[in-house]
């Protein structure tokens, strides 16, 4: 818990520092001291959630923040690496049914967020700035902001919530060390709609984990499933209607349940990797 705790603090750090970095070239830009504080601040103009530059940059400078808190944990307490973080072998079948269960939990994770938003209303939303992000950017640029918003994401966050936190519950039943991550892994996030809709992705991405015995197919749903929500803002038009769908996420749900039963069916089930005991 202390290093989950660590990580949101170095994310909360960088988080101003990016928000310092803004307002100080506001200023060396001509813009007096105030006016560019309160240009950062604003929820409606400031370039932290309308910029897709400045919004890839924030996320990514997030993201390197928890890795480096990450290499500090590996370097203070030298585990064995395969066993916090296994790759183990997985096959083209798991990383199908990796998708499947991360695809189908997609309209449980907007029908979560919907009701966040319902019940807590926000000015500053998490599909805000998916739309900023993804409409935003330059055909150019749009390459920097996949990696910035949907390949480091799930890279890091994987290996950290799927791989160090995962394993400080392997002495726990298979549901803790499915949902305590996943809750960590929502609250993480700070933005209430965001937390909703991640908690039941984390869902998605542990079972993944969990079956397969491998971080690599909840890397490539987490990045899959980043990258289809950005392209599809961008190129379909998607944002999302603040509509309750019901028989989404019973189709979802029924999706996610295929891939399960293809991952518990091949052979390389039951987090065989976190049998060896460190």
């Amino acid at each position: 818990m202390w290093f989950w705790c660590m990580a949101l603090v170095a994310v909360l750090v960088t988080g101003v520092g990016v928000g310092a970095t803004a307002a100080v070239l506001a200023v060396r830009a001509g813009l007096p001291v105030d006016r560019a504080l309160a240009m950062v601040t604003d929820p409606r103009s400031s370039p932290l959630v309308t910029s897709s530059t400045w919004i890839a940059v924030s996320i990514a400078v997030n993201e390197l923040a928890v890795a480096l808190t990450l290499t500090f944990w590996i370097v203070r307490h030298r585990p064995h690496l395969g066993h916090v973080f296994p790759i183990g072998h997985p096959t083209l079948r798991t990383i199908c049914a990796g998708l499947l269960i991360v695809f189908g939990f997609g309209p449980l994770a907007e029908f979560a967020g919907e009701l966040a938003f319902r019940f807590l209303g926000r000015e500053i939303n998490a599909e805000r700035l998916v739309v900023a992000v993804a409409q935003n950017a330059t055909s150019g640029g749009l390459v920097g902001v996949l990696f910035a918003a949907a390949v480091l994401p799930a890279l890091v966050e994987e290996l950290m919530f799927r791989g160090l936190v995962t394993r400080a519950f392997e002495k726990r039943s298979h549901a803790e060390m499915v949902l305590v991550p996943s809750l960590l892994f929502g609250l993480f996030h700070l933005e209430p709609t965001q937390i909703a809709g991640t908690i039941v992705l984390g869902i998605a991405f542990g079972l993944t984990r969990l079956y397969s015995g491998s971080l690599v197919p909840s890397i490539i749903g987490h990045a899959a499933y980043n990258t289809m929500v950005i392209l599809s803002v961008r190129f379909l038009g998607r944002i999302g209607d603040h509509g309750l769908h019901f028989g989404r996420v019973a189709g979802g749900l029924g999706v996610a349940a295929l891939g399960t039963l293809l991952m518990v069916s091949s052979p390389a089930k039951l987090i065989p990797a976190l049998r060896h005991r460190s």
